[in-house]
């Protein structure tokens, strides 16, 4: 971990030091760097182990600095060896003012009694508030030198080329391997954040950032540096190990400097390619769950966090050495209060000094590492508010006194005493700050959109059942094609009912034989009997007749088949009034969508209003519709298979453990209201049945301020929700 040591800020004033005498510290060193092209002197202040980098102009000013002569001698004899690119008194205040800020010169009045005691104060302010703030904390433990001189061997073969050609083959192999098992991967990945692998990931956790920390002190051994110390960083109380490396600031080469940033993910890396290697040779679940924890550990939360460019850790520091932009993040925070001086409080302040890069840069990089910064200090007390419940809030309201209240305060003191502070724009620039936030949390609206997946489908179409039990002997058509009226369209077959029907048939004919001869014998009463069996018989032959046609399925009506529930049922038995056929009438087609809760009463609102359809294979340009009503209820059922998962639909879905027929063995996992959107204009004929899509209502979702709000709930909640899973 390397700490960048900041540039000196504007004065507020210029004082009269031309007379001073300062003098260098004896304890300084200084090595000559070529930096941009342009040499500069690196100043190290081995007490303090911090680094300071100078130009020519300013260390040759620094280097007349003995003790005896004035500043105003050293400022001239600076302009005669520099000549053009000497120094102007301002600067020349400027960079005094920071050279007694950072101890580098002494003079008399700074070696004072009243001076020293006000160091002091600061430093144990200083202090006390990083060692009660919640959010950070340093912990220094001992020097590292005596561990890291026996491993410098093991540094140059690491960080050697012979390192990198087998680095290189390693990390290129093992995302070879776990590409072919990406599947498999990411399946078992759901379970690393389960609670009883907290631990366990803890642990991997430590364990890799310590060898994170390692590759530095190893890196930096390797091109000459000193790891001056080592100890635990605090994140929320979250342990981590770190290694002082900033003598690498003195090491001449950038792309060295470059490795020794990058060292620690480059070991990270490697580890987690050993750990692909090991996940997906093995089939021990223990050793393929321990695999997977380092691997996201070392891969994941690495590149997310180390590789930042606007966080001030390894990503950073590569990217300023690469690109030779020397304190961009100080260059930033400078132009940042800079701006808020002249633009809020009215004071006219000259804008800082930007020696390296454009700026354009600047002013880009400290903008998006200000938004990213609060991104994650919000998102670290949120968490810690969620994660740790009564304990994460207190914590969670330390920290925020603690990081918004000394700027605060410092702003306050500034206003009240500062005489150049124009108090008239301070108060217009709140009042419309007050009334922005207000607007936004009462009058500005905010538009969400609600996606609906739908498929087209018939408006009322006819349903076709079996009138017999019996097996489907032949099925004559299949989905798509056109059907009339009194068509064919299946024949089924039942062997016992076709006997049935000929032993009543042959019972009737005898009954009909007895009936004749109690007549002939005047056997009145006998023949009344038989004339009742008749009838019954009778009775059961055109029941019998009705289930025979039954086994004969005609068309009802003219129309298309639009679904074919027992296309691969030929030859097996079908059930009595199991839906065969789903015939559908040319020019009724309609749409049928399934909406989410969050959106019901917005789609319920817009009834009639025209939507945005898009259905997939006909291209960008959307289709129009409009809404024709919701229904009532929620239901888990799946309207049409095509919306299902399974069938390459939107919605998830899982088995309907009280399915009766194929039409209705999967069902939605989460309830949805069914919606019904009419065609609007000629769409009829450009779309077929079956074609999925989604229909996308824009409508007011209440104010900018409360759905803020809402998300900023719903997240935490959410959080909450996934501790109570995994627990």
């Amino acid at each position: 971990m390397k700490l960048e040591t900041p540039l000196p800020p504007a004065p507020h004033l210029t004082v009269d030091i031309l007379g001073l005498c300062p003098s260098v510290r004896d304890d300084v060193r200084v090595a000559v760097q070529v930096y941009g092209g342009r040499t500069c002197y690196v100043i190290e202040d081995v007490l303090r182990s911090k680094f300071y980098r100078l130009g020519l102009a300013e260390y040759t000013f620094v280097s007349l600095l003995d003790g005896q002569t004035t500043i105003a001698e050293a400022m001239g004899q600076t302009a005669e060896i520099c000549g053009s690119d000497g120094l102007e008194e301002r600067e020349v205040a400027t960079l005094c003012k920071w050279l007694l800020e950072c101890s580098i010169i002494t003079t008399e009045q700074s070696s004072c009694e009243n001076r020293l005691e006000e160091g002091r104060v600061k430093q144990q302010t200083r202090r006390v508030l990083g060692g009660v703030n919640p959010m950070i904390q340093k912990i220094p433990l001992f020097n590292p030198m005596p561990v890291l001189r026996p491993l410098d061997p093991l540094g140059k073969l690491i960080f050697g080329v012979w390192g990198g050609v087998v680095w290189s083959l390693v990390v290129g192999y093992a995302a070879f391997a776990l590409w072919e098992s990406w599947d498999a991967f990411t399946g078992a990945g759901m379970h690393v954040l389960a609670r009883q692998n907290w631990l366990v990931l803890l642990a991997t956790w430590l364990g890799l950032k310590l060898i994170h920390e390692a590759g530095h002190a190893l890196a930096c051994r390797r091109f000459g540096g000193h790891v001056r110390e080592s100890g635990i960083v605090l994140i929320l109380f979250a342990p981590m190990p770190y290694v002082d490396v900033t003598s690498g600031w003195k090491i001449d080469g950038k792309w060295q400097r470059v490795i020794i940033s990058a060292a620690g993910m480059y070991a990270e890396i490697f580890c987690a390619a050993i750990a692909a290697l090991v996940w997906t040779s093995s089939f021990d679940p223990l050793v393929r769950q321990h695999a997977m924890n380092v691997i996201v550990t070392a891969s994941l939360m690495t590149l997310l966090v180390n590789a930042n460019p606007l966080m001030r850790f390894d990503g950073y520091y590569m990217m300023i050495d690469a690109l030779e932009l020397p304190n961009l993040a100080t260059h930033g925070r400078r132009w940042l209060a800079t701006a808020t001086r002249r633009y809020f409080l009215g004071i006219d302040v000259r804008g800082p000094d930007r020696g390296e890069g454009s700026p354009a840069i600047v002013v880009a990089y400290a903008i998006a590492a200000l938004v990213w910064r609060w991104i994650v200090c919000v998102s670290l007390l949120l968490s810690a508010e969620v994660l740790m419940h009564g304990v994460g809030k207190a914590i969670a309201i330390v920290a925020i006194g603690l990081w918004v209240g000394p700027t605060c305060c410092r702003w306050i003191r500034m206003i009240l005493q500062n005489r150049l502070v124009r108090h008239r724009r301070l108060g217009w620039i709140t009042a419309a700050a007050s009334a922005t936030l207000w607007m936004c949390w009462s009058v500005v609206p905010w538009y969400s959109r609600g996606t609906v997946p739908l498929v087209v489908d018939y408006h009322h179409p006819h349903e076709v059942r079996i009138g017999a039990d019996g097996f489907l002997d032949e099925l004559s058509v299949s989905v798509g094609d056109v059907v009339s009226r009194g068509q064919i369209l299946a024949r089924l077959s039942n062997r016992e009912l076709e006997l049935e029907y000929r032993d009543v048939l042959l019972d009737l004919e005898t009954s009909d034989a007895r009936y004749r001869g109690f007549l002939s014998s005047e056997s009145i009463a006998a023949a009344g009997v038989e004339q009742k069996v008749q009838a019954s018989l009778r009775s059961r032959l055109a029941q019998l007749e009705g289930q025979l046609s039954g086994l004969v399925v005609c068309s009802p009506a003219d129309g298309v088949i639009a679904q074919c529930d027992v296309q691969s049922c030929v030859g097996t038995f079908i059930h009595r009034g199991e839906r065969l056929l789903v015939i559908g009438s040319h020019g009724s087609e309609t749409m049928l969508g399934l909406v989410d809760q969050a959106d019901v009463e917005a789609f319920r609102r817009a009834q009639g209003q025209r939507v945005d359809v898009r259905l997939w294979g006909m291209g960008e340009r959307p289709i129009a519709g409009r809404i024709d009503r919701v229904l009532p209820r929620a239901e888990l059922s799946l309207p049409h298979a095509a919306l299902g998962a399974d069938a390459g639909g939107p919605l998830p879905v899982r088995p309907n453990p009280q399915a009766t027929d194929d039409s209705d063995a999967m069902e939605l996992i989460a309830p949805r209201f069914p919606v019904l959107i009419d065609l609007v204009g000629g769409e009829t004929d450009r779309v077929l049945p079956g074609q999925t899509g989604y229909a996308r209502l824009v409508y007011r979702d209440g104010t900018l301020g409360r759905a803020v709000r809402d998300s900023l709930t719903d997240w935490i909640e959410d959080k909450r929700a996934m501790l109570r899973m995994h627990r």
